[in-house]
């Protein structure tokens, strides 16, 4: 007989850490009193908007004049020449430390306990309010006087809960959250659902974005473009590349173009300051650049390669000169160096649990994601940066952040 199709889903719970404490996580009533899906709520946040993001992390003078996105680019091309370079550049290895950071939790062994596997269906807000339930109860929480519906001995009716889920997940879990507002009981409504997005999900929809904009368009495939570059160490690749790369493909063609690309700037600005074209294996043998000169230029560099730097090129200014008197090759490796250095500073931040660079990059990406038409991603990024910083109570802001770093699942997660 043919086999039912069996729909299972699991989870990981995963212990607060960082300071984090039970009672920055008790504030489920009053995020429900302001809570638009609350017919009955009494107060009425001001209105944010995307806008309100870029402004998250002011900037802060600096004596190199450069921003700090600028100077992570520094320092990237600093890695790059002393990693990548001639043989001459490993002795500074060891004294180029790491970019500064910005908010960065500290490094701690992750607590976790993987729930028991369940036989829901996750592609149905039904299934899904099946499984928060399930994951509460096999974690002992609930409300106990509520015994209609299967839960804990631990109420949680005066707490929130952190949920972590893909895109998918999360607009079910959404759509269950708005039917449930009418429940009478903070269990029976959901109300100490938190949801937090899936870090993971958002570097493979920023690896996406980055395609549809470098290489999906075939006008984007013509000379010093990305797939161009791509084809030169993938030259048997170049056909999946140009219709449905992989992430891992993806991740390490960013890496690998990016690496290259930074080695040339170094080379074309070797070039201009001995005023001769040369190699850097000749710059290093004539010159021997010390690691001072070397900041130097990288600081020059990250203003000059990359647009939207004070007293740097700016992409508006370029794109409206006349057609006679634009560059358009230089435009488009500005482009590139630009988009593949956001990449590379997400994914540093990610590694390295900066969660203020993290906050700095993601406005970034919304704006990609809102050009290249992935409106899902950049709804619900903006939802969450939104609501972090301008809808919860200082306690709790800190929580998700967190947590958004510290669990890479694919599945619903609870904390």
């Amino acid at each position: 007989p043919a086999q039912e199709l069996a729909h299972l889903i699991s989870g990981d719970v995963f212990a607060l850490e960082h300071g984090v404490t039970a009672d920055d996580l008790r504030c489920s009533q009053e995020l429900w009193e302001c809570n638009p899906d609350n017919a009955n709520r009494t107060i009425t946040p001001p209105q944010h908007s995307f806008l309100d993001l870029l402004a998250l992390h002011p900037e802060q003078p600096h004596a190199s004049g450069l921003s700090t996105r600028a100077r992570f680019h520094a320092w990237k091309f600093v890695y790059d020449l002393v990693n990548f370079g001639p043989p001459y550049f490993r002795r500074f290895s060891s004294q180029i430390g790491k970019p500064e950071a910005i908010e960065c939790i500290p490094v701690k062994k992750l607590v976790h306990l993987p729930m028991r596997t369940m036989k829901f269906n996750n592609s149905t807000v039904d299934g899904n309010i099946d499984a928060l339930q399930g994951l509460c109860t096999q974690g002992n929480l609930g409300d106990p006087k509520d015994r209609a519906v299967p839960g804990g001995n631990v109420d949680i009716s005066e707490h929130v809960v952190l949920f972590h889920g893909d895109l998918g997940t999360i607009e079910r879990v959404q759509s269950a959250l708005k039917t449930r507002a009418i429940e009478a009981t903070p269990w029976r409504r959901l109300q100490f659902v938190i949801l937090v997005p899936g870090i993971f999900h958002f570097q493979m929809a920023a690896l996406d974005g980055i395609w549809r904009t470098n290489i999906k368009p075939k006008a984007a495939r013509g000379d010093n473009s990305l797939l161009q570059y791509i084809g030169m160490f993938r030259p048997k690749e170049t056909g999946k590349f140009s219709t449905n790369p992989t992430f891992c493909q993806m991740h390490e063609a960013m890496l690998h173009v990016g690496n290259v690309l930074h080695l040339d700037a170094w080379r074309v600005e070797a070039s201009r300051a001995m005023k001769k074209n040369m190699t850097l294996e000749t710059w290093a043998a004539e010159s021997k650049p010390s690691l001072t000169s070397i900041w130097d230029m990288a600081f020059s560099v990250a203003q000059n390669y990359v647009t939207g730097e004070e007293g740097g090129p700016r992409m508006f200014e370029l794109r409206h000169k006349s057609l006679d008197a634009r560059d358009q090759q230089r435009e488009n490796i500005l482009l590139l160096h630009e988009h593949l250095l956001l990449y590379e500073e997400l994914y540093w931040a990610i590694n390295e649990g900066d969660i203020g660079r993290l906050e700095m990059v993601i406005p970034h990406w919304i704006a990609i994601f809102k050009a290249t038409g992935k409106h899902k991603y950049a709804h619900q990024m903006t939802l969450f940066l939104l609501n972090v910083h301008f809808v919860y109570p200082e306690r709790l802001r800190y929580c998700p952040m967190v947590e958004i770093l510290d669990a890479m699942a694919d599945t619903q997660v609870f904390s």
